[in-house]
């Protein structure tokens, strides 16, 4: 996928710095960017596609100050708190991958949200961490080196705010109520 790969660039660059990765990484950049205006990816992917692209577009924007990317990510972030359910599935049934309509996690968002619950200092996003890290913390194991790679994952969360409950949204881009 170009992100992961644009991604990698970045990293690679980080230890060696070659022009060639950053023109590839400027190519696919160039192509344009698949979210609609409200947040959400064309693959409408939110246990899969989607927190993937957020960490790594994520990378892209810290290592070579592409801030913004950062708004990419936040806003798909922002979107993505509306398709949590209470216990932290997500929703899934828009999806055009393989995930659609499949139980899926809001643990793959956590490096982002928490980078966003930090750097915003967003209670919301802090209660998107907390909630995985309650009832998933397992399955953020794997994140723990990302956790060095950044100064803002090292720092504490700020308080937790109330995810949304209870709430009427259309996303009128991607057609999901």
């Amino acid at each position: 996928h170009r992100w992961v790969v644009s991604a990698a660039l970045a990293r690679l660059w980080s230890i060696e710095p070659r022009q060639e990765y950053i023109d590839r990484m400027d190519q696919w950049l160039s192509e344009g960017i698949d979210q609609d205006s409200d947040g959400q990816f064309h693959e409408r992917s939110v246990s899969i596609y989607s927190p993937i692209c957020d960490n790594m577009f994520l990378a892209m924007a810290k290592i070579h100050h592409r801030d913004h990317l950062l708004e990419v990510v936040r806003k798909n972030l922002e979107m993505t708190l509306f398709y949590i359910q209470p216990g932290g599935e997500v929703l899934t049934e828009a999806s055009n991958r393989q995930d659609k309509s499949v139980i899926g996690n809001i643990s793959r968002y956590y490096l982002a949200y928490r980078y966003f619950a930090i750097a915003d200092h967003n209670g919301q996003f802090s209660g998107v961490c907390r909630l995985i890290e309650d009832k998933m913390l397992a399955s953020i194991v794997g994140y723990i080196p990302y956790m060095y790679e950044f100064a803002e994952y090292q720092k504490d969360l700020p308080s937790p705010a109330p995810l949304p409950s209870g709430y009427f949204k259309y996303f009128k881009d991607s057609g999901v109520i």
